[in-house]
């Protein structure tokens, strides 16, 4: 049998994926030993392309005599299989973790100029508590990521190394969302069973991110071909959800359905504070085609989220006002619609945005904000050599902006959490507003003996229209060094510029023109491996900043002279995959704002402490027992210092004291987590029950006034929440 190897012109080619027993994972890098010795290796997402002989054993001894194929990985058991193409489909490989030494699977990329990559992947989002199996909502708990509260308004909030919110950037296969979380609290717009690589980039990241002065998360959605039809469904508290995928027999397509929706509108009542319950959905469909030369896949995605809530909270007020108390209807979607093609080498992808978001208050005040996005990337690598590859790329997005804006008053600083531009004190409008904005990058990634050295820069546009028409350009220089000085040791440094300029909404809303805001990043850190198990990192970084744009409590954006924000993370890793994962870290930083006359004050991203631990372990293979502590400063905010009656509108308008001169509480919150699998025929069950503790002194989530603000407490969140689920899985 072996001389058929020999036969190339009868070869019949043939694409597979490299898996683990079960499909959560991609095993990048296995390599495929044919019978004649050749060794083929699969790419870092397990795809591989052979040439196999066309022949067919003509019975089963034969087809037991025929040669056979090795398949091996690091950390899994090797399978051996007869050399022969599938009758249909794409070649699906499955490896189970190998029991013998219990070996922990470092988490290796290919490197890059990233000061900090860190993954979450759907393993640790599904045994980790208190995520809502959500892969997204797991970041929060990643290192140098501000602890937020559970239930307040900031809860979604993703605040990483002392930057905003609002200098971050999210992508989904390439393509940017409006925005992350539902209700910036619930769960992210992307269920965990349809990704297949997570990842949070700190600071100091490399020229292929650009317009960001914060930090960048890029999710990837699985792609790897299904062999047969395979699903899951799930429930809980809040939401239940489905997905399924679908191959096309005797083609290359298949396709990928998922769906989620909350449903508590349904059987919850309204009330006063509520009058219209909290809703919201999320849904995609994609389908894909395999091909010679790369996938090529075509989506769709939306999100969108409603609900209507008292301005303020009506505990602080009497009856007869409970009553006259305005309220806040508000509604944000978006779609996206796109085709992304990738090969060994890089990935192109073009997409079309659709974004809509509607807030009004019953009394007066609204803000209407809807953007129309044409977005295209592409990522491309060009070896120059064994030692040395040529990064190249470009990000456009040509858009239109419509804006209709009209103050809420007095009632502004009470809504200005969904809706900042009603607290901005002015009306305005926008219509078709065109704006461009580009970017081109370039970096060479060279390995010189044990350090690997990769500059980049990145050169990037900005034309707005409107009433003041603005033209940037940016240069962003960066760099980006690794050493290897040893087996087990590696140190890392980084620095690069780092330019933002201000979302379309501000822009528009200022009579002058903003600056664009300038940041200087600086990190190093050592990252040391023990017994191949255990991992221990420390890294610092310093940030500094020039005109940074503030939003006040009230009144439109400011810009301050300067910020800076500085501090150091260390970080502890221990993980059997299937088995048994530790994380463990502590952070200490600082993030301040400075004006002009060198006053300085905390940003709302300022947490001088935070540290957290999260252990999950398999200790049966269908029982799951996990804990998740984390604990931290509690975060700045304007109080109310007093008031003002205005008898022409009989209201109080408050008066703020310092920016942020206030903080919160000290924060702690246990998770616990247990569940259950029955590995049934053809499918699975899996039973989870989770707890929420939250000690009575952490229990205030977010400060609330009377009529007059003469005094002021806390909304009281609870201490222990309860939470059951359910997930099928075939």
């Amino acid at each position: 049998m072996i001389l058929a190897w020999l036969g190339l012109a009868l070869a019949r080619p043939v694409d597979g994926v490299v898996v683990t027993q079960g499909g959560n994972a991609t095993l990048g890098g296995a390599s495929l030993t044919l019978p004649d010795g050749t060794v083929v290796v699969a790419d870092d997402r397990g795809r591989f392309h052979l040439d196999l002989p066309d022949d067919e054993p003509v019975d089963r001894q034969a087809r037991d005599a025929w040669p056979t194929l090795t398949v091996s990985a690091e950390g899994y058991r090797d399978a051996q299989l007869p050399a022969l193409p599938p009758r249909r489909g794409r070649w699906v490989i499955a490896l189970a973790l190998a029991p013998a030494e219990n070996e922990i699977v470092i988490e290796s990329f290919r490197p890059t100029g990233d000061l900090t990559r860190q993954p979450v992947d759907a393993e640790m989002a599904f045994e980790t508590p208190g995520t809502y199996d959500d892969a997204v909502r797991l970041i929060q708990a990643l290192p140098g990521v501000a602890v937020q509260r559970e239930y307040s308004p900031t809860s979604g909030d993703l605040t990483v190394r002392g930057s905003l919110p609002g200098d971050n950037r999210y992508y989904v296969d390439g393509i940017e969302v409006p925005y992350l979380y539902h209700f910036n609290q619930y769960a992210s717009v992307v269920p965990a069973s349809s990704l297949d690589q997570l990842e949070l980039f700190s600071s100091t990241f490399s020229a292929k991110y650009g317009d960001s002065a914060g930090a960048i998360v890029e999710a990837s959605t699985r792609s790897d071909r299904p062999d047969h039809v395979t699903g899951s469904a799930s429930l809980n508290f809040v939401m239940l959800g489905a997905d399924v995928r679908i191959p096309v027999p005797n083609k290359r397509w298949w396709v990928s359905v998922s769906g989620r929706r909350s449903y508590q509108d349904l059987v919850g009542e309204t009330s006063l504070q509520y009058p219209k319950w909290p809703t919201f959905y999320d849904a995609a469909v994609r389908a894909q085609h395999d091909g010679d030369n790369g996938s090529t896949q075509i989506f769709f995605t939306g999100a969108g989220d409603a609900y209507a809530r008292a301005v303020g909270e009506l505990d602080v007020l009497d009856p007869v006002d409970q009553t006259r108390a305005p309220s806040l209807d508000y509604r944000h979607d978006f779609q996206i619609l796109g085709v992304q093609h990738r090969w060994g080498l890089g990935r192109f992808v073009v997409g079309v945005v659709h974004d809509d978001e509607r807030a009004a208050v019953s009394v007066g005040g609204h803000a209407n904000v809807r953007s129309l996005v044409v977005a295209s990337r592409l990522d491309a690598r060009a070896p120059l050599s064994d030692d040395a590859t040529l990064e190249v790329g470009y990000e456009a997005k040509p858009e239109f902006t419509w804006i209709d804006v009209r103050s809420a008053g007095v009632y502004g600083p009470l809504v200005q959490r969904e809706a900042p531009e009603t607290n901005w004190q002015a009306d305005f409008s926008a219509q078709a507003t065109p704006r461009f904005r580009a970017g081109l990058y370039a970096q060479l990634n060279a390995r010189i003996g044990r350090v690997r050295l990769i500059p980049g820069l990145r050169a990037g546009a900005d034309l707005l229209g409107g009433a003041v028409p603005q033209a940037v350009g940016t240069l962003e220089p960066r760099f980006a060094m690794r050493a290897r000085v040893a087996d087990a040791t590696e140190l890392r440094f980084a620095a690069g510029r780092y330019q933002q300029r201000p979302e379309t909404n501000v822009a528009l809303a200022t009579p002058r023109s903003l600056p664009t805001t300038d940041s200087w990043q600086v990190g190093a850190g050592i990252e040391q491996t023990v017994y191949q198990r255990l991992e221990f990192g420390l890294e610092g970084f310093y940030k500094t900043s020039s005109d940074v744009i503030v939003l006040p409590a009230s009144g439109p954006p400011q810009v301050w002279d300067h910020g800076r924000a500085f501090g150091g993370e260390f970080v502890m890793r221990y993980r059997l995959r299937e088995v048994f994962f530790l994380w463990a870290q502590v952070a200490a930083g600082r993030s301040l704002a400075i004006d002009a006359d060198g006053q300085a004050a905390p940003t709302q991203a300022d947490q001088p402490i935070a540290g957290g631990l999260v252990a999950s372990w398999n200790i049966l293979a269908p029982l799951n027992v996990a804990v998740r502590w984390r604990g931290a400063s509690g975060l700045p905010y304007t109080a109310i210092v007093g008031s003002t009656y205005d008898a022409t509108d009989d209201s109080w308008i408050p008066t703020f004291g310092a920016l942020n001169g206030i903080r919160m509480p000290f924060y702690q919150k246990i998770d616990l987590h247990l569940a259950y699998t029955w590995n049934l025929p053809r499918w699975s069950l899996t039973a989870s029950a989770d707890v929420w503790i939250v000690p009575k002194p952490s229990a205030p989530i977010y400060p609330t006034w009377n009529y007059d603000f003469s005094e002021a407490g806390f909304v009281i969140g609870p201490q222990v929440l309860p939470l059951l689920g359910l997930r099928a899985a075939w």
